[in-house]
């Protein structure tokens, strides 16, 4: 599926986030998925267990000895699924389930868009569809041109053209981006955009 500014390929609808509301367009990561679900894992939305599991290499085991105790206790409490535990060493085995191509926020005023989106410049590629009779002002269109936000326009009846496209920027990885991630996860399992094939299966 292709969506606006070309953003592919699973449409998540009404994320919430950090007072914000938006559409993430996104690409899952099926076997991250099929195993979390094998393991009864959904989202972790913590900022302090993510923050854990960044402290971690994937799939490379670590003496207990060498993590910080008070990030060894989030480790140890860490959901079922996110670790693996071997003795003296720990494993990280959590991984976003999904991608984000990019995120879009559909409002009649392209300010209001932008605040929507603003924030997530260093997340996903970022885009505002603005749905009203008239186009949006020079002075918005400009805002979001420098801030790197593509702007399309909806009129009241008809389809939407694009006006100016989304400029991407470098994806900043860590706990902060995963806090997204699966917040954006949690949704599109709650509103059955994914599902693992044990749950078809059952």
């Amino acid at each position: 599926m292709r969506g606006p500014f070309g953003f592919t390929s699973h449409l998540v609808g009404d994320v919430r986030y950090l007072d914000r509301r938006f559409d993430a367009w996104v690409e899952f990561d099926l076997d991250e998925v099929q195993r979390r679900a094998e393991h009864g894992l959904d989202s972790i939305t913590d900022r302090r267990s993510l923050e854990a599991l960044a402290s971690l290499p994937l799939g490379v085991s670590i003496p207990r000895a060498r993590i910080d105790p008070i990030v060894l206790v989030m480790l140890d409490a860490a959901p079922r699924g996110a670790v693996e535990h071997h003795g003296n060493r720990v494993r990280r085995r959590w991984r976003p389930a999904l991608k984000l191509t990019g995120v879009v926020s559909e409002v009649r005023s392209l300010v209001e868009g932008v605040r929507h989106v603003a924030i997530l410049a260093s997340q996903a590629p970022r885009g505002v569809v603005v749905c009203s009779a008239r186009k949006p002002q020079r002075s918005s269109m400009d805002l979001a041109a420098e801030l790197g936000i593509g702007v399309a326009h909806r009129p009241l009846s008809g389809p939407a053209s694009e006006l100016l496209s989304p400029r991407p920027k470098a994806v900043r990885l860590g706990p902060v981006h995963w806090r997204l991630l699966e917040t954006v996860f949690d949704e599109a399992l709650r509103a059955g955009v994914i599902v693992p094939v044990s749950e078809v299966v059952g």
